[in-house]
Protein backbone atom coordinates (compact mmCIF):
# COMPACT_ATOMS: atom_id res chain seq x y z
CA UNK A 1 0.00 0.00 0.00
CA UNK A 2 1.24 3.77 -1.01
CA UNK A 3 0.73 6.58 1.22
CA UNK A 4 -2.10 7.97 -0.91
CA UNK A 5 -4.23 4.67 -0.58
CA UNK A 6 -3.80 4.53 3.38
CA UNK A 7 -4.78 8.08 3.87
CA UNK A 8 -7.42 7.66 1.08
CA UNK A 9 -6.58 10.72 -0.83
CA UNK A 10 -5.64 11.06 -4.96
CA UNK A 11 -2.13 11.90 -5.48
CA UNK A 12 -0.65 14.30 -5.51
CA UNK A 13 -2.49 16.09 -2.84
CA UNK A 14 -1.92 19.34 -1.31
CA UNK A 15 -0.41 19.79 2.06
CA UNK A 16 -3.74 21.39 3.16
CA UNK A 17 -6.06 18.00 2.05
CA UNK A 18 -3.30 15.86 3.99
CA UNK A 19 -3.52 17.38 6.90
CA UNK A 20 -7.03 17.29 6.82
CA UNK A 21 -7.42 13.87 6.02
CA UNK A 22 -4.78 12.98 8.60
CA UNK A 23 -7.00 14.72 11.57
CA UNK A 24 -10.13 12.57 10.90
CA UNK A 25 -8.65 9.36 10.26
CA UNK A 26 -6.50 9.90 13.31
CA UNK A 27 -9.57 9.97 15.53
CA UNK A 28 -10.10 5.93 13.92
CA UNK A 29 -6.45 5.04 14.48
CA UNK A 30 -5.60 5.89 18.37
CA UNK A 31 -1.99 5.13 19.41
CA UNK A 32 -3.53 3.27 22.37
CA UNK A 33 -6.06 1.05 20.72
CA UNK A 34 -3.94 -0.16 17.67
CA UNK A 35 -0.75 0.92 17.57
CA UNK A 36 0.37 -0.79 13.95
CA UNK A 37 -2.86 1.26 12.61
CA UNK A 38 -1.64 4.28 14.26
CA UNK A 39 2.04 3.45 12.66
CA UNK A 40 0.67 3.27 9.57
CA UNK A 41 -1.36 6.01 9.18
CA UNK A 42 2.00 8.54 11.07
CA UNK A 43 4.53 7.10 7.96
CA UNK A 44 1.50 7.54 5.17
CA UNK A 45 1.27 11.22 6.62
CA UNK A 46 4.78 12.13 6.93
CA UNK A 47 5.49 10.65 3.41
CA UNK A 48 2.46 12.78 1.66
CA UNK A 49 4.08 15.81 3.71
CA UNK A 50 6.98 15.37 2.49
CA UNK A 51 6.02 14.35 -0.98
CA UNK A 52 3.93 17.40 -1.13
CA UNK A 53 6.70 19.79 0.24
CA UNK A 54 8.73 18.84 -2.39
CA UNK A 55 6.08 18.69 -5.38
CA UNK A 56 5.24 22.42 -4.20
CA UNK A 57 8.59 23.79 -4.61
CA UNK A 58 8.59 23.38 -7.97
CA UNK A 59 5.85 25.31 -9.87
CA UNK A 60 3.63 23.50 -12.23
CA UNK A 61 2.83 25.28 -15.61
CA UNK A 62 -1.15 25.40 -15.09
CA UNK A 63 -0.89 26.41 -18.96
CA UNK A 64 1.07 25.06 -21.82
CA UNK A 65 3.12 27.79 -24.17
CA UNK A 66 1.61 28.60 -27.22
CA UNK A 67 5.01 27.69 -29.29
CA UNK A 68 6.40 24.80 -28.55
CA UNK A 69 10.40 25.14 -26.66
CA UNK A 70 12.89 24.13 -28.13
CA UNK A 71 14.73 21.05 -26.23
CA UNK A 72 17.37 21.80 -23.97
CA UNK A 73 19.90 19.71 -22.63
CA UNK A 74 20.31 20.22 -18.69
CA UNK A 75 23.43 21.63 -17.67
CA UNK A 76 24.98 20.10 -15.19
CA UNK A 77 23.91 22.42 -12.28
CA UNK A 78 20.74 21.38 -13.19
CA UNK A 79 21.77 17.55 -13.10
CA UNK A 80 23.16 17.69 -10.01
CA UNK A 81 19.73 20.09 -8.66
CA UNK A 82 17.89 16.85 -9.91
CA UNK A 83 19.98 14.24 -8.43
CA UNK A 84 20.06 16.02 -5.36
CA UNK A 85 16.57 16.13 -5.03
CA UNK A 86 16.22 12.47 -6.15
CA UNK A 87 18.79 11.51 -3.34
CA UNK A 88 17.07 13.79 -0.64
CA UNK A 89 13.56 11.74 -1.20
CA UNK A 90 15.49 8.78 -1.14
CA UNK A 91 17.19 9.58 2.36
CA UNK A 92 13.61 10.89 3.75
CA UNK A 93 12.21 7.43 2.69
CA UNK A 94 15.22 5.20 4.48
CA UNK A 95 14.61 6.97 7.24
CA UNK A 96 12.87 4.85 9.98
CA UNK A 97 12.91 2.19 7.42
CA UNK A 98 12.35 -1.56 8.70
CA UNK A 99 11.20 -4.81 6.87
CA UNK A 100 7.97 -4.57 7.75
CA UNK A 101 7.64 -0.91 5.37
CA UNK A 102 10.57 -1.51 3.26
CA UNK A 103 8.00 -2.61 0.51
CA UNK A 104 5.70 0.74 1.00
CA UNK A 105 9.04 2.71 1.14
CA UNK A 106 10.30 1.23 -1.97
CA UNK A 107 7.01 1.75 -4.09
CA UNK A 108 6.59 4.87 -3.08
CA UNK A 109 10.31 5.81 -4.55
CA UNK A 110 9.12 4.18 -7.29
CA UNK A 111 6.11 6.66 -7.44
CA UNK A 112 8.47 9.51 -6.35
CA UNK A 113 11.25 8.68 -9.20
CA UNK A 114 13.98 8.34 -7.05
CA UNK A 115 14.11 4.33 -6.95
CA UNK A 116 17.30 4.55 -7.86
CA UNK A 117 18.76 6.62 -5.07
CA UNK A 118 16.68 4.17 -2.70
CA UNK A 119 18.51 1.02 -3.66
CA UNK A 120 21.77 2.66 -3.65
CA UNK A 121 20.54 4.08 0.05
CA UNK A 122 19.71 0.59 1.15
CA UNK A 123 22.77 -0.93 -0.03
CA UNK A 124 24.90 1.42 1.98
CA UNK A 125 22.24 0.76 5.19
CA UNK A 126 22.86 -2.56 4.87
Amino acid sequence: MNCWSILGLDAPSDIRSIKRRYAVLLKQNRPDEDPAGFQRLRDAYEQALSWAAETQEEPVEQQGPLLAPTPEMPSPAQSSSASDLQRRRADLLLEGVTAKNLDQRLEHARATQCEQAFEVGMLEYC
